[in-house]
């Protein structure tokens, strides 16, 4: 345990996905790294579906042991349905405590200093610059200084709107989740569920995560939905036939969460503050997926700053490159999906039963290629030359148009 005096090269604030990224990518690079978690053990509470894609999974390092992988694909809206198999499965469903508490172990094994229970209470100014944080454990006040901050707080982005980076979000994502016993669950197939009865400007969801195992539930926009996801899940597992032909279905876990759907805010480096995640709006708009988003930068985030902590921050460009490798990565993919999520959410019913139609042309890795929501124009052109029809959507259109910069 460290004392009040301890000094760190970087500090992150936050044990999510990326800030386990970015604390391990910060050891590996040689400084002196500590990891602030405000809960009292990593992983818990669950706060996302768990799901994500195989191949991210494997380049950040997660063993095959931490997730499920997902073979078929069903797609329903009220009176469509949409179906794909994998033979090589491309999605997974995280057991997301196993999956979070194997990186806080790769970062422990890298030298990274790991404290729980520990709540930031804001930035810690020296000379009128960044130079630490202050944070609570066990009703003592703790002040402890470091080269650079790495804001990974997750929707709040506590040190981000201290540092003036963020005011408010103008839209976010809710979600309610059962973990629960399924009698009748293949825990090879998923469900995305969509309709205005199920979802307004959302979706709803049954992934398994093992054998008798899965998770069942609803997300959608404010301010767009009025009720709560918790009505919406409650009516899902009343009354939509998907569910009731699963047999009996047992609560065992209630997860919910929030999500940044309007983009990411304007800058993610200031000073020698760096933001990453949720807190600086990288997951994506389009379905909230934020789980290989959150590892990618915060690897990125933490392999930047362990470079510049070397250096001393002698330049604010120092950190700055931080600021466009992520704009670079993710300028047209992410405008193109904040589009197409504002377009979709209003979907009427009968728009849902049309577009489920469309999807049934295409081929399960096609599929699974628009869901990532990583638009470029080189695979748009690819897709629209195949399937001409998609070219009648008004979604496919937006998305071409701002991929050629119009």
């Amino acid at each position: 345990m460290q004392s009040a005096s301890d000094k760190y090269d970087v500090i992150v604030v936050g044990a999510g996905p990326a800030g386990l990224c970015a604390s391990q990518a910060a050891a590996e690079g040689g400084v002196k790294v500590l990891l602030l978690e405000k809960e009292r053990q990593i992983g818990h509470p669950v706060r996302t579906s768990g799901g994500t894609w195989i191949e991210d999974m494997a380049k950040y390092g997660i063993p095959s042991a931490c997730y499920n992988p997902i073979k078929r694909a069903y797609f329903n809206s009220p009176k469509n349905s949409a179906v794909f198999d994998y033979h090589e499965p491309l999605a997974c469903v995280l057991d997301v405590r196993r999956a979070y508490q194997h990186l806080a172990l790769q970062s422990a094994m890298r030298g990274c200093e790991i404290v729980l229970g520990a709540g930031v209470q804001g930035l810690l100014k020296k000379n009128g610059t960044t130079g630490g944080v202050i944070y609570t454990q066990g009703g003592r006040t703790k002040q402890v200084e470091a080269k650079v901050v790495i804001d990974a707080t997750g929707l709040s982005a506590v040190l981000a709107r201290e540092a003036g980076l963020l005011t408010t979000w103008e839209r976010i994502g809710v979600g309610a989740e059962y973990e629960a016993y399924v009698e009748k669950l293949d825990k090879d197939t998923s469900y995305l569920i969509v309709g205005n009865e199920v979802a307004p400007s959302g979706y709803a969801w049954v992934f398994p995560v093992g054998d008798s195992r899965a998770r069942i539930g609803v997300g959608v926009i404010r301010p767009e939905a009025s009720e709560s996801p918790f009505e919406y899940l409650s009516r899902l597992l009343e009354t939509h036939s998907v569910i009731r032909q699963m047999g009996r279905i047992v609560p065992i876990e209630l997860h919910q969460w929030n999500v940044p759907c309007a983009g990411p805010i304007k800058e993610f480096a200031k000073d020698r503050l760096l933001v990453v995640g949720d807190a600086a709006g990288h997951a994506s708009p389009l379905v909230g997926e934020g789980i290989r988003h959150a590892m990618k930068f915060g690897q990125s985030a933490g392999r930047i700053a362990a470079h510049a902590a070397k250096e001393d921050i002698k330049s604010p460009q120092d950190l700055a490159e931080f600021q466009q490798e992520v704009k670079k990565e993710i300028s047209t993919s992410y405008r193109i999906s904040l589009k197409v999520q504002q377009r979709i959410a209003a979907f009427s019913d009968k728009k849902w039963d049309e577009a489920v139609g469309k999807l049934k042309q295409l081929e399960p890795e096609e599929f699974a290629r628009l869901l990532r929501g990583d638009f470029a124009l080189s695979s748009l052109v690819s897709l629209l030359t195949k399937h001409p029809f998609l070219a009648t959507s008004t979604s496919l259109r937006i998305a071409m148009s701002i991929s050629k910069g119009h």
